[in-house]
């Protein structure tokens, strides 16, 4: 019987050669057929797009009229911040999913590609080792 090794551990989440650990889930390693990182971005990321695009069409509005309207101008720029703003507070959501014989089952999320990047890593190693 071979002995059972850390590979990654990290909060609630532990890979050993044997298994794949998150929170109260369990996953023996070797039922698990495969594992990939996927990514999933919020469909409300077309807000701060719309947003900048009015801030633009606003300043453009106040640049194109006969009068400069400096209040739509500055309303414009205000928007285009702001939704630039509001485009750096969405971000992409990263998922771990295995795979198995029963399918494919999303088993850990996070905001961070590089954690979800190193538990994959870890999981590969894990099928890698089993043999």
């Amino acid at each position: 019987m071979t002995e059972e090794k850390v590979i990654y551990q990290q909060g609630n989440i532990k890979i050993t050669n044997m298994r794949a650990i998150f929170g109260d889930k369990t996953y023996a390693i070797s039922n698990i057929t495969s594992v990939t990182k996927k990514e999933k971005t919020n469909l409300s990321a077309f807000l701060p797009v719309a947003i900048i695009v009015l801030g633009i069409a606003f300043i453009s509005f106040a640049f194109f009229n006969e009068v400069m309207n400096w209040t739509a101008i500055w309303f414009g720029v205000l928007m285009v911040i702001g939704g630039y703003f509001v485009a750096m507070l969405l971000k992409t959501e990263y998922f771990v999913e295995i795979g198995s014989a029963s399918g494919e089952e999303q088993a850990y999320h996070s905001k961070s590609i590089v954690k979800v990047t190193d538990i994959v890593r870890a999981i590969n190693q894990a099928i890698i080792e089993q043999g």
